[in-house]
């Protein structure tokens, strides 16, 4: 008897697009790859229970624009992207073909005489023009995945998976396709009609879109943009027969997921927090509560046009939507911290578009000719990164929809039922580096400079309370190279023999000040506590030498002093130093 069968298939396709005319820029490929399982029961139970087939198929949609060759396909685009050294080449002097030394002198110094033109409209729209064309490459995927796992199946599989004499479950199914097969298996006897069958069907659905560019508006001034977007959900239910209702059904459907965006919240990030940890951007989020509420209200045809006073917030709330209410707090969570007012997309369950995340570095300050004569190389950086995630949810079985709203309440809440049932959602924003700077010296020195700066931002709705996570960081770096230090050293024993060693010697010195702070801010009281977090100041310093090809050695000295926010920890430090050697094996 066969226990499992597995099968895999895979296309890779380039589409020819860029075959079309004008469209040599543009660059695409398609991937398709399913694969298809059939796995045993035990022998026991197969006849009865039947076995378990899976399928899956994966859709993914490359493209790339290379807006470079774009812009070359246009003469004047072409020279006008050409870097200087190339497009103003100096030919030779014109030769002289006539005509006297006096009439020479008389024509040069009139040309002397008169003022170059200068024409400020072509200089100012060209480099507009080049500002806008520093577009250069766009890569942007997009993929799809979907599965399904049918339990009770009987037929044992042939050639390709399928069982041939009845033509279970089909090519379609093997190869991937997703069209429900249930009704076509109960009806042609593949699915078994025991009603003790406990395993699930299941159906898996998740898809990520992904957008790069690279922007280059000056020279040596590059912009890396991101952003994506991803969802999964997993459909569970019980599908099997009903000796009451003599026929198959599906019973208890859940579906849950996760979700994550790339999103922009920078807007609240540099915010202070004045005396008792009171953040002004958390209390912008519980005032707003009404006007979010009132607008969900009038939305919602099913609501009686009725107000509840609340006697925390002394506000009065449409009957349906109060302060609590997840549909309430979820839209004035993003509004508030996003900084966005009125967006529809603080609204949406799983916003559609993903925002733009980036990151800036500039090379160009190092050809200035006075920073160069003492300066190699500096760089200039900057990151941002921001992710708004739905960790997990779950539909709500409570849940009734009347004219595309809901219409069923909690009892213990008179508010309505939400759609899906979320456990938490949050916020979690980097930069990375606010700013930095990178220089390394003629002389082999190394200075870098970063201001690290992040957020996390956890709602939940369990307890109603948001979990705020800061960081701040400032790293200053040293360091030196002496290359080629050189030193002689006597070997043990009466030969006397002498060994010349001669390597480059790295000292490096980093100091960094970090502050961590979790603040707990409760939305029924009037509570900003800090749970957790210290100051940290820290040195790490180190000498490493190569004393030969397979061996060295490093002397280091580290210390990190934690001072803590809470009153129930203690100050403390950490010193390690000493010295070590590595040996090396590879040739």
């Amino acid at each position: 008897n066969m226990d499992r069968f597995v099968q895999n298939f895979s296309i890779n396709y380039v589409i020819p697009i860029d075959k079309l005319p004008f469209l040599e820029w543009v660059t695409s490929t398609f991937t398709y790859q399913a694969s298809y399982s059939w796995t045993a029961s035990p022998l026991s139970i197969q006849q009865r229970l039947g076995n378990q087939i899976e399928n899956s198929r994966t859709i993914q949609l490359n493209g790339n624009l290379a807006f470079d060759k774009l812009y070359n396909k246009s003469p004047y685009l072409k020279q006008l992207l050409r870097p200087k050294n190339q497009r103003q080449r100096g030919g030779p002097p014109p030769r002289n073909r006539g005509g006297t030394q006096q009439a020479q002198d008389q024509g040069a110094e009139a040309d002397t005489l008169e003022k170059p033109k200068v024409n400020y409209f072509k200089i100012i729209g060209e480099g507009l023009l080049k500002v806008v064309l520093g577009i250069k490459k766009t890569t942007i995927t997009y993929s799809q995945s979907q599965g399904t796992a049918l339990p009770g199946f009987l037929p044992q599989p042939n050639l390709l998976g399928t069982n041939w004499s009845e033509g279970a479950p089909g090519l379609g199914f093997t190869f991937g396709s997703q069209k429900d097969l249930r009704q076509e298996a109960g009806e042609k006897g593949w699915i078994t009609t025991d009603s003790t069958l406990n395993q699930p069907y299941l159906k898996k659905y998740q898809d990520a879109f992904v957008f790069r560019t690279s922007v280059e508006p000056i020279s040596d001034f590059k912009i890396e943009v991101t952003a994506d977007r991803s969802y999964s959900e997993n459909h569970q239910e019980y599908y099997r027969w009903s000796d009451t209702l003599g026929s198959f059904n599906a019973f208890s459907p859940t579906d849950a997921g996760s979700y994550s965006i790339s999103y922009i919240a920078w807007g609240t990030a540099f915010e202070k927090e004045s005396g008792d940890n009171i953040s002004e951007t958390f209390e912008r989020m519980k005032s707003i509560r009404p006007e979010i509420a009132e607008q969900l209200a009038r939305e919602n045809p099913n609501w009686n046009g009725e107000y509840v006073y609340d006697s925390l917030t002394g506000n009065y709330y449409p009957d349906g939507y109060g302060p609590n209410s997840p549909e309430v707090l979820r839209p004035a969570f993003l509004e508030a911290y996003s900084g966005r007012s009125g967006s529809k997309a603080n609204r949406d369950y799983f916003p559609t578009f993903p925002l733009p995340n980036w990151r800036i570095t500039y090379t160009g300050l190092s050809k200035i000719e006075f920073i160069s004569r003492f300066i190699q190389k500096l760089t200039l950086a900057h990151g941002y990164n921001s992710t708004y995630s739905i960790n997990s949810f779950r539909t709500n079985v409570n849940y009734v929809d009347a004219n595309g709203s809901p219409s069923s309440k909690q009892p213990f809440s008179s508010d309505y039922v939400s759609r899906y049932d979320f456990g938490q959602i949050s916020i979690a924003e980097q930069f990375s580096p606010l700013f930095g700077i990178d220089m390394t010296f003629h002389n082999s020195l190394s200075t870098k400079i970063e201001y690290k700066k992040s957020r996390n931002l956890t709602l939940s709705f369990a307890n109603n309370q948001i979990t705020e996570v800061k960081s701040n960081e400032l790293v200053v770096g040293l360091g030196y190279r002496i290359k080629n230090l050189g030193f002689t050293i006597k070997a043990l024993g009466g030969g006397g023999r002498k060994t010349r060693m001669e390597s480059d010697l790295d000292i490096k010195v980093d100091f960094s000040i970090r502050s961590n702070k979790t603040v707990l801010r409760s939305l029924d009281e009037d509570i900003n506590q800090v749970s957790a977090g210290q100051k940290i100041f820290s040195i790490n310093t180190s000498i490493d030498y190569m004393l030969n090809q397979n061996l060295s050695i490093r002397f280091f000295f580290d210390k990190i002093i934690n001072n803590p926010f809470v009153s129930n920890q203690y100050k403390n430090s950490t010193t390690n130093g000493g010295i070590s050697l590595r040996f090396s094996l590879a040739q």
